[in-house]
């Protein structure tokens, strides 16, 4: 099942991101896979939850990939290689990743998680630059009933910004017979 997916920026690959964990680089002429990347049984660094969030370097040389246990893992499709893992811990992002994605101007790294949290990574050393543990100012809670769920980037200075959603609320049915 894919959970995640991204395009490359010549619009030549996508890779997609699996329930079980895999990465998988898809040829978009051929609609053939050309690579796997992240089969932890194949790749000791690979993802062994769902990847739920993808993003493609400005270059198109590197991918971001996020999962649900919070660890952001940057891959080389050159090598096939994973070159670093942001996060291993998974505390930072305790509730899973939900977005990631370059800032084209700097190649800043910036997570979104389920738990609230907006966090910068550089990605040349894998150091978390900046953090807004409250991107949405009604207070991160333990149930994330404010998960920031995507990132975009202003085409105009290349400000982050960042978009929340909160859970529907759960209302008793007034009507339970119909």
């Amino acid at each position: 099942m894919i959970r995640s997916s991204s395009l490359s920026p010549d619009g030549r690959v996508a890779i997609t991101g699996g329930e079980n964990g895999s990465l998988r680089v898809l040829n978009l002429s051929s609609g053939k896979c050309v690579q796997e990347l992240s089969l932890k049984a194949n790749n000791p660094d690979g993802h062994v939850t769902a990847v739920t969030a993808l993003a493609f370097s400005g270059d198109g040389q590197h991918v971001a990939s996020g999962s649900v246990d919070g660890q952001i893992k940057y891959w080389n499709l050159h090598t096939g290689k994973c070159e670093m893992t942001m996060n291993k811990s998974g505390k930072q992002h305790a509730l899973g990743i939900s977005s990631v994605l370059f800032q084209p101007k700097t190649g800043i790294l910036t997570v979104a998680s389920h738990d609230g949290v907006l966090r910068m990574y550089d990605q040349i050393t894998a150091k978390s630059l900046a953090s807004v543990t409250d991107a949405h100012g009604s207070g991160v809670t333990e149930d994330s009933s404010v998960a920031v769920l995507d990132i975009s980037f202003s085409t105009i200075d290349g400000g982050a910004q960042a978009q929340a959603q909160s859970p529907q609320p759960k209302f008793p049915n007034p009507n339970p017979n119909a």
